[in-house]
């Protein structure tokens, strides 16, 4: 489902005078957003995490305006208080009361001059909102991050707005915490940030089986389902078909179409390492090759053993080629963004692979959230993955301060994160959108093959 800014204001009888994105150009709200039916409209203090951060870009709009000026003025307050103990120190009598009743009502003076320019500043504040933040309307996607722009971002985190990558200032973005993560930047905390693209995407891998009758049914392995053309045809997941099946299959084979990285998986990359590059926070990247492999090894596990055999060795060759298609980019931003560390996280890396695991095992052991991740116990393991993969620069370097810089279809896997992890990390989410493919209706993930678009290796 697409949507965009606008849509959402018209969808819930807003003016855009009384919202938060009433200075926001065309291009930010007119962006579409394949973000499904999540939104809900919030009002200040009514409810929504994100209020503080509406606050924040406010305060933030009134620290700009004071500082003009203001730098100044406590400058002068500071001398006084100087001089102030210059004539205690060296004066007597009469003459040290007179002189320092002179510098207490010039003191006085100062201050006043301090708070008129501060209430300046307020009316300036309001001027670029309209209203007070208290009475100004805003979306929420999901119950958890804030819909907003780039120019907002930086705002709060005046450390990003010297992005090179002009491109993050015209679509929307959506956030979470973003007024801790300024407290963690202003106090020097270490930050790790994390994120980066999923193995592949629909269309782009497939099994194919032929049954003993003849017949071929191909099946997409990053949603699990067949790949009827026909609409009205009832699509039946794979696990379900090789179960019923098992005894009529005459073979199995992987093919892999996918030819190199999209757009939207090099933004995936770029994005984490432009944003660390900023906030010089450690870059920590996991490539799930690991998770598909495990959604692979429960979907065949009813399989006779020589063909399950066969098959898991097929789709594990396949995965780490893909794998390395993006190690390979990654190389190559490395070389771009010198002094960055960066860690690379997948199935070939075994001694992080045994970190992760450990490292995570007391969180899955003590959290109650845990039994709500899904029902399908044959692929829970790679569900935990997925989500925990997010902890790994606490697991990795002790950083409890991490940023999530990732599409917002990872808007899920970031609450379930935090809620699994509770305190002991705090998890700020910068997403940006899914970006539509050439056929002008579905993401790039979801785009057929034909629309993937593939880089090439000189674009990167």
């Amino acid at each position: 489902m697409l949507t965009t800014i606008r849509e959402l204001m018209k969808r819930y009888n807003l003016e855009q005078e009384n919202t938060v994105y009433r200075l926001e150009s065309s291009g930010i709200l007119d962006y579409p957003l394949t973000a499904g039916d999540f939104f809900e409209n919030l009002y200040g203090m009514e409810k929504g995490k994100n209020y503080y951060d509406i606050y924040g870009f406010y305060q933030a709009c009134r620290e700009e305006e004071g500082k003009r000026g203001i730098p100044q003025l406590l400058k002068k307050v500071e001398q006084n208080l100087k001089q102030a103990e210059k004539v205690k120190s060296c004066c007597r009598g009469e003459e040290k009361k007179v002189l320092l009743e002179q510098l207490k009502e010039e003191r006085r003076i100062l201050r006043r001059e301090i708070a008129l320019h501060m209430e300046a500043s307020y009316e300036t504040a309001i001027k670029s909102y309209g209203e007070s933040p208290d009475k100004l309307q805003f979306f929420e996607y999901k119950n958890r991050v804030l819909v907003t722009s780039f120019e907002n971002i930086t705002r709060m985190v005046p450390e990003l707005g010297a992005a090179k990558l002009e491109e993050l200032r015209k679509f929307p973005w959506l956030t979470t915490s973003l007024s801790k993560l300024r407290g963690a930047v202003c106090q020097g905390e270490e930050l790790g940030v994390v994120g980066g693209p999923c193995l592949f995407g629909m269309d782009e891998v497939l099994l194919q089986v032929e049954t003993a009758e003849g017949k071929t049914e191909l099946f997409d392995c990053s949603c699990g389902r067949n790949c009827a053309k026909n609409p009205d045809e009832q699509a039946i997941i794979l696990e379900d078909y090789l179960g019923l099946h098992r005894h009529r299959i005459k073979s199995l084979h992987i093919l892999n179409r996918k030819t190199g990285i999209t757009r939207q998986e090099y933004i995936s990359l770029l994005y984490v390492f432009e944003i660390a590059g900023l906030l010089g926070g450690k870059v920590v990247i996991p490539l799930p090759d690991l998770s598909y492999i495990k959604y692979m090894t429960s979907d065949i596990m009813l399989l006779e053993e020589p063909l399950k055999q066969q098959i898991f060795a097929e789709f594990e060759t396949e995965a780490y080629k893909i794998t390395d298609l993006f190690l390979e980019v990654i190389g190559i931003l490395k070389t771009r963004y010198p002094g960055l560390p960066v860690t690379v996280l997948h199935s070939r890396e075994k001694e992080l692979c045994r970190i992760f695991y450990d490292k995570r095992e007391p969180f899955i052991r003590d959290s109650s959230y845990m039994r709500k991740l899904t029902s399908v116990n044959g692929k829970k393991d790679a569900v935990i993955d997925y989500i925990t993969m997010l902890a790994l620069p606490y697991y990795i370097y002790g950083t409890r301060q991490i940023v999530q810089v990732d599409s917002l279809d990872e808007t899920d896997s970031g609450r379930k994160c935090q809620k699994i992890h509770g305190d002991t990390i705090k998890l700020h989410s910068v997403l940006y959108p899914e970006f539509i493919s050439r056929d002008g209706k579905n993401t790039i993930y979801n785009a057929g093959i034909e629309y993937k678009d593939y880089m090439e290796s000189g674009e990167y």
